[in-house]
């Protein structure tokens, strides 16, 4: 899909959303242009993926992952966050509504 501003939009085939390491896998492939900088918004169904920002809450509960690193001089920021149905652990999980 095409990115929205600065995230890259990536809907995960439904058969395996579920599954971590997809989105690993993934990642590299959508962020190989940004050498500093990625931000990476994922999905399980097309039909809730904005068009542009900023997203309805309709579109916003359909995020199932989301990924940003950013270099900042010699210093890296990274988050990572999952759907609850995706990682069972309360610090890095998100319940979709």
């Amino acid at each position: 899909m095409e990115p929205i501003g600065d995230y890259q939009i990536v809907v995960v085939n439904e058969d395996h959303w579920l599954e971590k390491g997809v989105y690993s896998e993934i990642i590299p492939h959508v962020c190989v242009r940004q050498s500093n900088h990625c931000k990476v918004l994922f999905w399980k169904d097309e039909d809730l993926v904005p068009t542009s920002f900023p997203m309805r809450h309709r579109n916003s509960s359909g995020i199932v992952a989301y990924n940003v690193f950013e270099a900042r001089g010699v210093d890296l920021f990274s988050d990572e966050g999952w759907s609850c149905e995706i990682v069972d652990q309360p610090d890095i999980c998100f319940d979709v509504y």
